[in-house]
């Protein structure tokens, strides 16, 4: 018998991002809920009744994000957040609103999945 897949919910503004993150993860194991806004997060966690984690893009979000966050903290989901390039990554605000990790852009595909798999484990 095989292993369920780790539910995750991704958080993604760009419709043509979204789609590449939604296929990466799926072949690399993971049931995806997408959202496009923070507003549909209820939503789309209904879709993954056991959401493991989740992944957040701050780009092209505006003060809702925080919602965002608030909201998955709020339904003890331990949530990535990846953020465009910045000089001191220890100034990243997304630390203080729950997030377990805040990852920089530019980023690869192992970098974000090691983050993923560690907070997906058991």
């Amino acid at each position: 018998m095989s292993q369920a897949p780790t539910e995750i919910l991704l958080l993604e503004s760009n419709p043509v991002n979204l789609a590449l993150m939604r296929d990466m993860l799926e072949q690399s194991g993971f049931r995806v809920a997408a959202a496009d806004t923070p507003a549909a997060i209820e939503e789309a966690l209904r879709s993954v009744p056991h959401c493991r984690t989740a992944l957040l893009d701050s780009s092209g979000f505006g003060p809702d994000f925080w919602d965002a966050c608030k909201l998955l903290h709020r339904f003890h989901i331990p949530f990535v957040v990846v953020v465009p390039q910045v000089a001191d990554p220890k100034r990243h605000a997304e630390l203080g609103h729950g997030a377990s990790a805040v990852l920089s852009k530019p980023l690869t595909r192992q970098q974000l999945l090691s983050v993923l798999r560690a907070l997906t484990e058991e």
